[in-house]
């Protein structure tokens, strides 16, 4: 469910002139920019790379010397495309003017890479534990696993200075990562370029994924199997043919409708969503978040299985369904309750007890109404 905010002119009925949209004031490239990169945004945090709001991803607006950064204090997660701030290579907020602040100092590491590299369209820079555990080690990424064989065809490595915030460091940056893709920052964390959005992310991913697989492998205590030279040497050949020769394009647009599935809104022209579609309200468990859709085993749109619980409708003169025991719930006879929760295995356990578990989840006048019911099972009672 998408949470929108409303100003107060709004709420007191106040007519107010319509807001011209961000979308109306930019290139359709630049608009496409946005959204891609507010979908990274939102990727990152759903893979749980962010630290808070700190680490940046930026892209360079098409045909112009600006780039696109997140306003400072959003989380990852709450990024749009139009709350995104446009600056120069300066760090310094250009037209369309954004009220959201920037951190000039957290683009230190970017303007650089974007300066010196042409084909240096996004820079993903992330701290991710996986990540900075295995910056911390003196051998850096080892060839012990498949992910790691498309990172070592372009792997850069630059010594830790601190935090990077001093213009200074700024060579040494763009000397370290040379023409390599994946850039190490010792016991910081990982950076990616990429000559779109989707590159940059698809590139992160694996080195991610790589980072991961080391540290597990290493975690176990026992001796690890590197992958010969030989192996290694016929990767990038092996790469074009299992991505079909799309690259990253074989992936981003599924990963697109992931989020449309559990992250929506990083597409509008809205601000950052200060309480994200992906936040469940206070008391909620996670694993029952969704967004607007029932979950795959919900009994409300799947029957129950025959051989379990042969329930019919009470429609059709049966016993009645889930969802007419729940009909009570609604604020009136007829409403019906958008999400129920139950599930398969939910039913499954219920039939063993002699009774059916119903797990419910539904709004009225903005407020949630969760809980579960034990219904007796039809002949068991």
């Amino acid at each position: 469910m998408m949470i929108t905010e409303t100003s107060p002119a709004s709420r007191a009925g106040t007519a107010t002139a319509p807001a011209t949209s961000l979308r109306d004031q930019v290139s359709a490239e630049e608009w496409r920019t946005r959204v891609d990169l507010a979908a990274a945004y939102r990727l990152v945090a759903l893979f749980g790379w962010d630290d808070l709001v700190f680490t940046h991803i930026t892209a360079k607006v098409p045909g112009t010397p600006h780039f696109l950064i997140n306003p400072y204090g959003a989380m990852f997660e709450e990024i749009t495309a139009s709350s995104l701030v446009k600056i120069d290579i300066d760090g310094n907020k250009v037209p369309p003017l954004s009220d959201e602040s920037v951190n000039p100092a957290g683009f230190v590491i970017h303007s650089c890479i974007h300066g010196a590299r042409d084909d240096a369209h996004c820079v993903l820079h992330t701290h991710s534990l996986n990540g900075v555990a295995v910056s911390a080690q003196k051998g850096g990424l080892l060839p012990i696993s498949q992910f790691a064989m498309s990172v070592l065809l372009s792997i850069s490595y630059h010594d830790y200075e601190g935090f990077a915030v001093d213009d200074d460091e700024k060579p040494r940056l763009v000397r370290d990562l040379g023409r390599s893709q994946h850039l190490m920052l010792r016991s910081h964390g990982l950076l990616t370029v990429g000559k779109s959005v989707a590159d940059a992310f698809i590139a992160m991913h694996r080195f991610e994924a790589a980072c991961m697989a080391q540290i597990r492998a290493q975690s176990g205590g026992g001796e690890l199997i590197e992958i010969p030279e030989s192996v290694l040497g016929r990767a990038r050949e092996q790469l074009v043919k299992v991505r079909n020769g799309r690259g990253a394009d074989l992936v981003w647009p599924g990963l697109l409708r992931r989020l449309d599935r559990r992250m929506p809104g990083y597409d509008t022209g809205g601000a950052a969503a200060r309480r994200p579609a992906s936040e469940a309200p206070r008391g909620v468990p996670r694993r029952r978040r969704r967004q607007g859709r029932a979950s795959p085993g919900c009994l409300m749109h799947r029957a129950w299985p025959p051989v379990r619980a042969p329930w019919g409708s009470a429609r059709s003169g049966g016993s009645p369904t889930h969802r007419d025991l729940l009909a009570p719930l609604a604020a009136a006879p007829g409403r019906r309750v958008p999400c129920c929760r139950t599930t398969t295995r939910d039913a499954q356990r219920g039939d063993r007890i002699g009774e059916a578990p119903l797990r419910y989840s539904y709004r009225r006048r903005g407020r949630l109404f969760a809980g579960t019911l034990s219904v007796p099972r039809p002949g068991r009672q």
